[in-house]
C-alpha cells in the first residue's frame, strides 16, 4: 500500500495538535475529519469510475478538496492511522438502515477496528448522515454518547450490531463481524455500489457533512438539517443552480464538470413526479 502524504492530510483537516498512537489523537482526528471531508457520491452519480488506490483517494479527497463514500473515506483514514502507528483492521458490514428485517443485504460497507492499549474501537468516518463523530468502544454495551448523537453496540455469537438513537427509538445502522477484509474485497464491493443500476449511489445524488453541532444531508434536491433533540429541518431546492450552490455552501464541494446537466435532468424528473401526484 502506497504511504499517504500525512502532512497534506493534516493541512486539509486543519489538524494542529501533536500526534501519538493513542485515544486522544484518534478522537481528535475523527472529529476533524468528519467536520472537514464531506461524504459524497458525485463520481458514481455521474457514471465516472471510483478508484480506490491510495494515490487517487488522496488526490481526490485531499488534493482536490472533494469527498467520497465509505471505501474512499475509511481507506484514507486507515492510511492516516497506519502512518501514525495505530493497529487497524479493515471490516465489512451489512447495512440495515431502512431495510425490512426479512430483506437480505450484502456486506457492502467498509468500517475500521482500531486497537489501542488492548482496547478495540469501532471507527467509521464514512456512513453519511449518521457517521459516528467519535470512536466507539467495541465491547461496551452501554449507550455511548458522542458530540452528534448516541450509539449502542450489541453482540450475539460473534455478530455485532450498531444502532443510533432517534427521537422515536433505536435505529439499526448495520451488522458486522470481526472477519478482516482485504483491499480486493472492497474492490468488488465498490464496483457493485458504483456501477449497478439498482445501487442507491448510482440512482441518487447523496452528500452529508457535520457542521458544528448540526448534521446536513443532501439527497437529490432535498436538504435536511439534523440537530440532536430536534426534528429535521427540510428544504426542497428549486433547481440545478440551487443544488450546486448547496454543495458549495454546506458541503464545501466544487461541483465537478457535467454535474449541472445531470441536475437539470434530475429537477425536471422531480417536477414531473410532483405534477403526477
Amino acid at each position: 500500500m502506497t504511504p499517504i502524504d500525512l502532512q497534506q492530510y493534516l493541512q486539509r483537516i486543519a489538524f494542529q495538535q501533536s500526534l501519538a498512537p493513542d485515544l486522544d489523537t484518534l478522537s481528535a482526528l475523527v472529529q476533524k475529519h468528519t467536520q472537514t471531508i464531506p461524504f459524497e457520491n458525485l463520481d458514481a452519480y455521474l457514471g465516472l469510475p471510483v478508484e480506490l488506490s491510495t494515490e487517487v483517494i488522496q488526490h481526490k479527497l485531499v488534493g482536490q478538496s472533494r469527498g467520497g463514500y465509505c471505501y474512499e473515506q475509511n481507506a484514507l483514514f486507515r492510511s492516516v492511522l497506519n502512518a501514525i502507528g495505530m493497529q487497524v483492521t479493515s471490516l465489512a458490514a451489512r447495512v440495515r438502515w431502512g431495510v425490512p428485517e426479512e430483506v437480505e443485504t450484502p456486506a457492502s460497507h467498509m468500517l475500521l477496528l482500531v486497537n489501542l492499549a488492548g482496547v478495540d474501537y469501532l471507527v467509521d468516518v464514512g456512513f453519511g448522515v449518521t457517521t459516528p463523530t467519535a470512536p466507539l468502544q467495541l465491547n461496551k454495551r452501554e449507550v455511548q454518547v458522542t458530540p452528534h448523537g448516541n450509539y449502542k453496540i450489541t453482540e450475539q455469537a460473534g455478530s455485532y450490531e450498531l444502532a443510533f438513537q432517534q427521537a422515536d427509538g433505536w435505529l439499526t445502522l448495520y451488522r458486522f463481524t470481526l472477519q478482516p477484509q482485504q483491499n480486493a474485497d472492497y474492490k468488488v464491493f465498490n464496483w457493485y455500489v458504483s456501477t449497478h443500476p439498482d445501487s442507491v449511489f448510482v440512482k441518487n445524488l447523496v452528500a452529508a457533512k457535520v457542521i458544528d453541532e448540526r448534521r446536513y444531508t443532501l439527497r437529490n434536491n432535498e436538504l435536511k438539517c439534523y440537530r440532536q433533540g430536534h426534528p429535521p429541518q427540510v428544504t426542497v431546492l428549486a433547481g440545478a443552480e440551487q443544488i450546486q450552490t448547496c454543495l458549495r455552501d454546506y458541503f464545501n464541494i466544487t461541483p465537478p464538470a457535467g454535474l449541472y446537466n445531470k441536475l437539470v435532468q434530475l429537477t425536471e424528473e422531480q417536477a414531473l413526479l410532483a405534477d403526477a401526484c
